[in-house]
């Protein structure tokens, strides 16, 4: 199996790729009180989401939910989100804060598990046996992203400052995350910002890839990653849907907790993923959470304006949505 054509990675750029989950059909003739156009991705995080479809979460809410596979990321659904093709969509947290400065009003409706102590699912890997510990050593080096202006840059460029190097002195790579280790062996990056599945595959290479630091957990930990959004219109026209919607995830987080390390949440995984059954059996795979933490959004926001990307101070906690 080639995990770079079966596993949709988020990237804050890319072109819209739209192909409707099964889960979607499954449930579409049984909730007549109203549809929500959902965009997500094909990656472990939206398991509560899934789960809501196969376990009928959502119908119990008297809701029809269909999703469409955006690999775009944030950058492509926001402006998809905007202009009405979808009702509620999962973008990492830097678009939506880019978004709200621009003046699009989107409402945060669910949070997503925050990065905290290590072993995580994401973390800065290197080739075996080199001798890279710092930032300060990376320096006049290139280190890959999956994309420029992202959370990874931004988080890569504030582990680097916070261990004594220049982070404008080091090199930042975009490349597809299923490439990066490739980019590794060949020498043409001195580390990568890998994610999983892939950062397991990499370790499972010891003899090729090792740690070089758990970067999320050191700089931005509890930090918001992503959020499920949807706009302020929706939820003046259609509050009702908006929480079933929110219930109805929430029962999938308690469903995809209650499974972690067994057989149906290894097998849900693996229907909308592609990625190979004995390979998620490998996974650490932190607990589910629809959790909004506004107290840690400002780690998010101060990086944003350190690194430019973030030009005017803006209320991110002002855009929650709170469903009781």
């Amino acid at each position: 199996m080639t995990l770079s054509r079966r596993y949709a990675l988020t990237t804050m750029a890319g072109t819209i790729a739209l192909t409707a989950t099964p889960f979607g059909a499954l449930r579409a003739q049984t909730a007549p009180n109203g549809t929500l156009r959902v965009a997500v991705l094909s990656i472990f995080d939206v398991a509560p989401c899934f789960a809501a479809l196969a376990q009928g979460y959502f119908t119990d809410e008297h809701l029809t939910v269909t999703t469409t596979n955006v690999s775009g990321g944030g950058a492509a659904m926001i402006p998809a989100l905007a202009g009405g093709d979808f009702d509620i969509a999962y973008s990492n947290a830097p678009s939506v804060a880019l978004a709200v400065a621009r003046g699009i009003n989107l409402r945060i409706i669910v949070g997503s598990p925050p990065i905290t102590a290590p072993p995580a699912t994401v973390a800065l890997v290197k080739r075996a046996g080199d001798p890279i510990s710092t930032g300060k050593d990376l320096e006049g080096k290139a280190l890959a992203v999956n994309a420029l202006g992202n959370v990874q840059w931004m988080v890569a460029r504030a582990w680097v400052k916070a261990t004594g190097g220049d982070p404008d002195k080091v090199h930042y790579l975009e490349i597809p995350i299923p490439a990066m280790t490739e980019a590794l062996t060949a020498n043409r990056i001195a580390a990568a910002m890998l994610i999983d599945p892939f950062l397991t595959i990499a370790l499972g290479q010891p003899q090729k890839y090792a740690i070089l630091s758990w970067a999320f957990s050191e700089v931005y930990a509890n930090a918001p990653i992503a959020f499920w959004v949807c706009t302020d219109q929706l939820v003046q026209t259609k509050a009702p849907l908006v929480q079933a919607f929110v219930r109805g995830y929430r029962r999938g987080v308690v469903w995809v907790n209650a499974n972690r390390g067994k057989e149906p949440l290894v097998a849900l995984l693996a229907s909308y993923t592609n990625v190979d059954s004995d390979l998620i059996r490998k996974l650490t795979l932190p607990p589910a959470s629809a959790a909004i933490d506004t107290a840690h959004f400002g780690i998010m926001l101060n990086l944003m304006r350190e690194n430019k990307l973030l030009t005017k101070n803006i209320d991110l906690a002002a855009q929650v949505y709170n469903v009781s």
